[in-house]
């Protein structure tokens, strides 16, 4: 089987960003391999200065793809419309999407760096943020070997209300929601819904959505779809989930 993500993959989400009008694309390249596409991140403001801040992400764990090809096609399709200001990152760990590893090159999960921030991806990630005093919403795609249907987790550090039930009825016809009594070692709210405390499950090993509601009074959805169905059942769940939580936001 052909890998998912291919270096024209990278070359595909560079097109993009530069086809369409307004975004600012920075980019870092991984000392550990000059050969490894670089890390990317697009900016694109709003149409006006009080407009949501929204920071998407995907493609941190590498034997994820679907969310960096949702990504892509979202991106392609124009569904990133000015009605929010944008920071994506469509492929966090390039190495470990080029070589299908959950780990990157140096065999770090970078998605337990961001306390310790020992790896160039993570380090680049906080960089980016550097400029931005505020996000409203967070909204991240991954995927789950364990699991045959699909399950949201819910941080919220500010006062937004939620839109889980929103999300949830957009992801149940797509792939499905898990019930389970116990999900990834947390006990769910309901299907497929866990609402996560603002604090890591392991003090050392801080993941995004942890750093950033830290960070940020924001919130967040981190979206797990079941990497045992289709590839494209993935994607597409992924970008209706996107889709979703951009309507439901400003609802």
């Amino acid at each position: 089987m052909p890998a998912a993500i291919t270096a024209e993959t990278f070359e595909r989400l560079q097109r993009a960003f530069c086809q369409q009008a307004g975004w600012t694309v920075s980019a870092s390249q991984l000392l550990t391999d000059a050969q490894t596409p670089a890390v990317l991140c697009g900016h694109r403001l709003g149409r006006s200065p009080d407009c949501p801040k929204v920071i998407v992400s995907a493609g941190i764990h590498g034997d994820e793809p679907a969310g960096t090809l949702a990504l892509l096609e979202f991106l392609e399709k124009g569904g990133f419309n000015d009605a929010f200001e944008w920071l994506i990152f469509p492929a966090l760990n390039p190495s470990g999407l080029l070589a299908g590893t959950r780990e990157n090159a140096e065999l770090r999960d970078v998605n337990r760096d961001f306390k310790s921030c020992h790896s160039a991806e993570s380090c680049f990630y906080i960089q980016q943020l550097q400029a931005h005093d505020c996000f409203d919403l967070h909204l991240c795609l991954h995927e789950d070997w364990e699991y045959e249907q699909a399950y949201l987790y819910e941080l919220n550090s500010g006062s937004s209300a939620s839109i889980a039930s929103e999300l949830l009825q957009v992801i149940e016809p797509c792939l499905g929601l898990l019930d389970a009594p116990l999900i990834d070692g947390h006990r769910p709210t309901a299907p497929g819904f866990i609402h996560h405390r603002l604090v890591a499950d392991d003090p050392a090993g801080w993941p995004e959505a942890i750093y950033l509601t830290s960070r940020y009074k924001l919130l967040s959805y981190t979206l797990e779809t079941p990497s045992q169905v289709s590839l494209s059942a993935r994607v597409d769940c992924m970008c209706q989930f996107l889709q979703a939580g951009l309507s439901a936001f400003v609802r």
